[in-house]
């Protein structure tokens, strides 16, 4: 919605500019535009009108490069609106408005960004010659809790290859309160990928056959959860009690538990394709996302 709201703001400028060119052009008998404007000038002016459109379009569709024809587009049509200031001055409103997030978005694209790192460290990981994948033995899984090695036998992990790599589509919808409305945006490893806690530093405290806590250390770094598995084997809830919660007022360490459910195949391995997210505070528990996965696929190349 906000990013609609955004593209709006450039076709509302774009349709303050073509006034001019109509003048100029004689497209109506009678000129819409207080601005007086020669077929060069309205030539200018159907020229911002234009790039406003393309960076408005790239907007809506969500393409990342948005930002180019918005920076030429904001910069003309300013210099339009100087020059027939009296007239065109409540342009300035919208190009102030499209001018404010531009900077955080040549930033957001520039080689040292966040976002920049992880495309090319992905593009660097993805090109690498894949390596022969071994297949998921009986032995592999002899080192889980009881319980987990039967999940893995339930999902279809047993004779499939080590998972090395993963891509995952699913809809999102997350809430930063318990009375704030779940807002789309376009669970864990243990879900998503079953087998690929066989090769990864994962530590099980166990009674009896059944696991009661997992841990996974990584960069000198430990996160830990308790999984529950139903009378199948397979996961119907993870309960983390190290995970943050923050807020206007501050941040603190809030137990958080993702029940999951719907149960089906993807990419020839069984897992739960839907789960939510919940914060477990000591007044109640409430749900802060939702998750639905579309598509998995393990061990990609591309």
């Amino acid at each position: 919605m906000l990013r609609l709201a955004f593209a709006f703001v450039f076709v509302l400028l774009a349709l303050f500019h073509l006034p001019a060119p109509a003048s100029a052009f004689g497209w109506f008998a009678t000129s819409p535009s207080r601005v007086s404007a020669s077929t060069r000038g309205g030539v200018l002016w159907l020229v911002a009108a234009i790039l406003l459109h393309v960076a408005a379009g790239a907007v809506v569709f969500g393409a990342p490069w948005w930002w180019w024809p918005a920076i030429p587009a904001v910069a003309f049509s300013q210099l339009l609106i100087a020059g027939a200031w009296h007239d065109a001055r409540i342009g300035t409103l919208a190009t102030v408005v499209i001018a404010v997030p531009l900077p955080l978005a040549v930033i957001d694209a520039s080689p040292s960004s966040f976002r920049s790192s992880f495309a090319r460290d992905r593009a660097v990981l993805l090109t690498r010659p894949a390596p022969t994948v071994p297949a998921v033995s009986e032995v592999d899984t002899a080192s889980q809790p009881p319980l987990y090695q039967t999940y893995l036998r339930r999902v279809g992990a047993a004779g499939r290859a080590h998972v090395r790599t993963m891509r995952v589509h699913r809809d999102v919808r997350m809430r930063a309160s318990a009375t704030a409305a779940l807002r789309p945006l376009t669970n864990e490893i243990v879900v998503l990928a079953p087998a690929a806690v066989l090769d990864l530093p994962f530590t099980w405290s166990t009674t009896g056959a059944r696991p009661v806590h997992a841990a996974f250390t990584n960069a000198g770094h430990t996160v830990a959860a308790r999984p529950t598995f139903d009378t199948a084997g397979e996961p119907v809830g993870v309960l983390s009690i190290d995970r943050t919660q923050q807020d206007a007022t501050g941040s603190r360490q809030v137990p958080s538990s993702s029940p999951i459910a719907a149960y089906r195949e993807i990419d020839g391995v069984r897992v739960g394709s839907c789960g939510d997210a919940e914060w477990v505070e000591s007044s109640g528990a409430w749900t802060s996302g939702e998750f639905t996965i579309r598509a998995l696929a393990c061990n990609v190349s591309q």
